[in-house]
């Protein structure tokens, strides 16, 4: 099994534990690419593959896909650092190494996540550019 179907899979089994856990705000988990974002101001130079819906779509995590990968990610798309943007600020930072890390800050030392890449994709911070 490939590494995206593997997270659809978890997302899949652990959605409610996300809802009742009052310290996480992830709300609904998801893997979709976002491209209804920019009449916030904001561009950014990549294809957004977006990991929450908080409930409002100013701010999400999301896994950078640069166009050159977009017909292999799925394979690794567990190694991708995972990034966080808010769009009403103008914030983007990178928030962890791989999809592992990632989910371990809200289920630490879960052995579910040993399904998971320890490795880290190295790559580029994405470019935010504010719109006119």
């Amino acid at each position: 099994m490939v590494a995206f179907d593997k997270i659809l899979n978890f997302l899949d089994e652990i959605q409610d534990e996300i809802w009742e856990n009052d310290d996480c705000n992830l709300n609904d988990l998801m893997l979709e690419f976002q491209t209804d974002y920019k009449y916030y101001g904001w561009e950014i130079k990549t294809n957004l593959l977006q990991l929450n819906f908080p409930g409002s779509s100013d701010w999400f995590y999301f896994i950078s896909i640069p166009d050159e990968e977009m017909n292999n990610f799925k394979k690794i798309i567990d190694q991708y650092p995972i990034y966080f943007v808010d769009l009403e600020e103008g914030l983007l930072q990178r928030t962890s190494n791989n999809y592992r890390d990632f989910m371990a800050t809200w289920f630490p030392g879960d052995e579910r996540l040993e399904q998971f890449s320890k490795i880290s994709k190295s790559q580029t911070m994405p470019e935010m550019i504010k719109l006119d």
